[in-house]
């Protein structure tokens, strides 16, 4: 029992230490990049507005961003190349920040009506 109770504080403490430090890229510029995939996009985030740009084709995209909590927001598309506009049509994108470090967030993020969970860290470059 007194096991479970200390699991139970590190867990609380651990989660309100991480939304204290969401607030730290709320705004700015960000890196994000899979090599597996051969990706890569620069982001421009101020409080409600996300453009991402992908290197190599200097592709645009422009999101509405709606915080729900300290760590949590969504993503909703309102402008970009006409692939992406038609497959994001109606859709929100959840992003749920896991941890935070100095310079850097991991996600987990989540569209509407799909099952598939993305994880990915971000990386501030301002």
């Amino acid at each position: 029992m007194k096991n479970l109770l200390l699991l139970a504080v590190f867990f609380t403490f651990a989660t309100l230490s991480a939304q204290e430090n969401c607030d730290n890229f709320k705004t700015g510029n960000f890196r994000m990049s899979d090599p597996a995939i051969n990706f890569e996009c620069t982001i421009t985030r101020n409080d409600s507005i996300q453009v991402e740009k992908i290197v190599g084709t200097n592709e645009l995209s422009t999101y509405k961003v709606a915080w729900l909590t300290p760590c949590e927001y969504t993503l909703q598309l309102i402008d970009g190349p006409p692939e992406a506009v038609a497959f994001y049509k109606d859709r929100f994108l959840k992003v749920k920040i896991t941890s935070t470090h100095e310079d850097s967030y991991t996600f987990e993020a989540k569209m509407d009506g799909m099952d598939f969970v993305a994880t990915q860290t971000i990386y501030k470059v301002e």
